[in-house]
């Protein structure tokens, strides 16, 4: 009589057990998708208020110049910016204004955008919306964006750019160039018309 006991008590276990277990589990793929929605949504105003931390420092009627020694390499101008805590990334908004100067002083291309986002460190501006690059000489450059190296006084596009240079034209898919637009390189002529003579 006792192990007949003992047998429906172990079995009794079991049973309760199972549906705790049972329930647990219910429990825990009903509540789960409500969980994940919010645990996504506040990860993604985590990283909405940590890239706002980053780029927290905001500028107004902002001029940055790039000096290489005594020399004024380049002169930006924003209406609006916001600094990295760090100083090593800047994005400018509200247009865009880079002038570029040669060793005697004198503007040598100047690069008009929509909006900029520079990498201070690695000295890289990447240009976007409506980019306008005009050379001294007159030959200029359009398209929807532009990355500018001046260490290396160049200029690169990956996307249609369109170059106007001594009465002709051409449009490329891509383009590399020195920033006075003397030694273009097309990538991907597209379109071209070329005037011969006077």
């Amino acid at each position: 009589m006792k192990r007949f006991a003992r047998s429906r008590l172990f079995n009794v276990l079991i049973v309760v057990l199972f549906l705790v277990a049972t329930s647990l589990v219910l429990v825990f793929l009903l509540r789960s998708p409500e969980r994940l929605g919010e645990e996504s949504e506040t990860e993604a105003e985590a990283e909405k208020t940590e890239e706002a931390a980053e780029l927290g420092i905001k500028l107004q009627g902002m001029i940055v110049r790039g000096w290489d020694g005594d020399l004024l390499k380049w002169l930006l101008e924003a209406p609006q910016a916001q600094l990295d805590k760090s100083i090593t990334r800047m994005r400018c908004e509200g247009g865009v204004l880079v002038s570029v100067f040669d060793e005697t002083g004198s503007l040598r291309s100047t690069i008009r955008a929509g909006e900029a986002e520079l990498d201070l460190v690695e000295d890289v501006f990447s240009f976007k919306g409506s980019v306008e690059a005009e050379s001294a000489s007159g030959d200029r450059l359009f398209g929807e964006e532009l990355v500018y190296y001046p260490d290396e006084e160049k200029v690169v596009a990956q996307s249609l750019v369109r170059v106007l240079f001594d009465h002709n034209s051409i449009e490329s898919k891509g383009l590399v160039s020195d920033i006075d637009f003397e030694r273009p390189e097309f990538l991907e002529v597209v379109s071209g018309r070329f005037q011969i003579g006077n």
